[in-house]
Parts: C-alpha cells; structure tokens; sequence
C-alpha cells in the first residue's frame, strides 16, 4: 500500500512513547575551553543553532588537532537542542545534514540521536518545532530572568506522537518541502529590506551623521512609549483566546503579520497586557544573541510581553519612515543597554532616544515608494502565504490529520 493511500484511521491513531525509548543517544556536549584566536577541529556552542540550522560560521575552537574527542564527533541525523537559554530560545533545535567535516559537539547543547528503526530524524526534529513541543518545554523548566533551562532526565520523559514509520517519512517530506518554500521567501523579502534600506539613505542620508541637517527630537517629546506584560501561565485561560501577543522572538526586523501565540480578552482585562493599534513600532527591550535593539512594525492588533517596548503612533511621523529609521539604528540602540548579566534596554531609553524628524511629505514620500516595491509586491504575500502554509502543516502532521 503506498503511503498517500494510508488508511486515515492508522493517521489517526498515532501512539505516544517516551523520547529515551527512541533515541540511541541523548547527552551533553564535551567541555572544552574555547578561545579567541583558536584553531583546530570546530566546537559547537549555542549560538551555532541560533537560527535553526547548523551554522559553522558560529562555532567556537579550543585548539584541538587530533581524535582524542572523536567520541563527540557530530554525525549526519544529529540533532542539536538548546536546553539552557532564555525562555523563548528554550528547546530550539537544528538537524546536521550534509556534514562533510569533523566537528565537536561542546558543552550547553543536547544532542539527539535517533534510533533510525524506530523514528525519523526529520520527522521528530520538525516535531520539536512544533508549538505542541513548546508548550511541554515550558512545563519541563525551570525559568528564571535572564536563564532557563530543563534537565536531560526530564527531557527523556516527554512523550512524543509515533505514526508509523513510512508515514513519518511521508510527513517530514511534505514539512520538507513547506520549510523550504518558507526559507525562499524570507530569503527573497531580505534583499527586498536591504533595497528599502538604500532607498532610505538615499532621500534622508545617513541617520547618525544627519549631512541634511533634519530637525532632531526625542522619542518621548514626540509620542507615548508603552511595554507589555506576560500573564500568569498558571491559569491556562489566559492563553486560550484569540488576541495576538507579540514576543521578542518576533521582533526581527519585519511586519509582525502572526504570531506564536495568543491571549484571551480576560487576560487584557485582569493583568496589565495591552492592545496595541496596527502601525505600533516595537523593540526588542532585551534577549539573547541579536534580540536586543531589533524592530518591528505592527501590521494587526496586538497585545506584547514586558520585554516589548512599543511606540504609539503619532502626527509628526510616518510609521514606515520611523520603522526603517530605527532599523537603521540596531547598534545605537544595542549600545543603550546596561546593567548585570544580560544588558537591556527600558522604556526610559527609548523615550530619550533622539531621531531625526524630517517633513511628514517626505516620510510620506518615502511610504509610497515602499509600498509600491515590497510591501504590495507579490513576494510580501507569498511569505505570509508560506508562512501560514507551513505552519498550518505543522499543526496538523502531528495531530494525525495531514495524510487524512
């Protein structure tokens, strides 16, 4: 029987098992001291996994020549997950595939191997970015400001959905070829970000030097700079509405058009969540890795966690103009964070930040010419098509419907 005749009553009736009875190796990296100016056999470390794939242009060395760590050596199938981080990076993961060189695998990493008889990689590493595996990450840690972290043991407990395993195959295919659509697009929209840059310093110049001489004000003299909150997951009512809440982790330099997740009207109305209008400016407040001094525009209504700071709309700037100028700020708004182990920024920064203000013609100007390149183009709604596509898939490959 071929696999897209599969009886839909088998896809629905997919068993669960534990993650420790279907992997052949779950452990921690090997410690090794890694250093500036090293060289040697490359090291994995958690920036390596940081955007879901194995990026060796993020590892770290600790000077290792020979084989003596041979035992740590990644294989084709691996799969790498971070289980200390912060919260919303907790649990992200990236597959090795087409390795073609030896690499160790460090310290503060999990690393998965499957027993291939009985799971397919694909098929469980598209698992582990599922919102379903998100939510049991959650409740595995232990959460605390800056870190988080689950322990290997807790981990191993976490039961997974298990079809059989032509059926996995045939899931991780069909996810496959969503995820590249996805990549193609984002990758797409980012050259079309990097002309609306030019086209930016083209009319309005360079922002720091300011050669046009644009007035200059702060942020707070010009609007009202507001933040949001994260109501209480003890009370699951709070998580089971349909208002958009915006996270950090969604803050990345575009239209936040969807989002991971959502809250209910009773979590707007008894913790201190706000609704914010379509054309809000956010910014990252703190994070991990790139997280801070990140921006992003509000396309929907929207309520944000406390790490969110969000500027009101207001008459002296265009949302577009001020989203594409404070984009062009990342690391003037990066240098503003201060204070212990992770440097953060407050709402206090970002009313103090000055901008230039040019005419509301020009900024205007600036909108058109925008819309009419990338955000009407056909490639903006292709993204937010693909988007939706994959993860509308993912939902249903591991509820048993998407060979139904």
């Amino acid at each position: 029987m071929g696999v897209e005749t599969i009886n839909r009553n088998v896809c629905k009736s997919f068993k669960s098992e534990k993650l420790s009875n279907l992997f052949v190796l779950i452990r921690n990296g090997i410690s090794l001291k890694q250093k500036e100016g090293a060289s040697g056999i490359p090291v994995t470390r958690i920036e390596t996994i940081s955007n879901q794939i194995i990026n060796q242009d993020k590892m770290g060395y600790a000077d290792i020549n020979d084989d003596n760590f041979s035992d740590y050596y990644l294989q084709n199938g691996d799969i790498l997950m971070s289980h200390i981080n912060s919260l919303a990076h907790l649990g992200k993961s990236a597959i090795v595939n087409n390795l073609n060189k030896k690499i160790i695998h460090g310290m503060n990493l999990l690393l998965l191997r499957a027993n291939e008889r009985l799971i397919h990689n694909q098929y469980v590493w598209h698992y582990f970015n599922s919102s379903s595996f998100k939510q049991d990450v959650i409740k595995i840690s232990n959460q605390s400001v800056n870190q988080s972290s689950f322990s290997l043991n807790k981990l191993k407990e976490l039961e997974i959905p298990l079809p059989p395993l032509p059926v996995q195959k045939r899931i991780a295919e069909i996810l496959d070829t969503a995820d590249t659509l996805r990549r193609k697009d984002q990758e797409l929209l980012k050259k079309y970000d990097e002309l609306a840059q030019a086209i930016f310093i083209d009319m309005f110049g360079d922002p720091v030097k300011n050669e046009k001489g644009w007035e200059v004000k702060r942020v707070g003299s010009l609007t009202k700079v507001g933040s949001g909150s994260t109501p209480s997951r003890s009370n699951p009512s709070y998580f089971t509405g349909n208002i958009p809440w915006v996270k950090t982790t969604e803050v990345n330099g575009g239209i936040i058009l969807l989002t991971e997740e959502s809250i209910s009207s009773e979590a707007l109305q008894k913790t201190s969540c706000k609704l914010y209008p379509i054309n809000c400016v956010i910014i990252a407040m703190y994070g991990q890795g790139k997280t801070r001094g990140q921006v992003g525009l509000l396309g929907i209504e929207a309520a944000t966690n406390q790490a969110c700071g969000v500027i009101m709309p207001c008459e002296e700037l265009n949302p577009k103009f001020l989203f594409h100028y404070l984009k062009s700020q990342y690391k003037e708004l990066r240098e503003l964070g201060r204070g212990g182990n992770q440097e953060n920024l407050n709402k206090g920064m970002i009313e103090d930040f000055y901008i230039i203000v040019p005419p509301l013609h020009l900024q205007n100007k600036f909108k058109e010419i925008i819309d009419q390149l990338i955000y009407s183009s056909r490639h903006t709604l292709n993204l937010k098509y693909s988007d939706n596509l994959f993860n509308s898939l993912l939902q249903k490959a591991f509820k048993g419907e998407l060979l139904s």
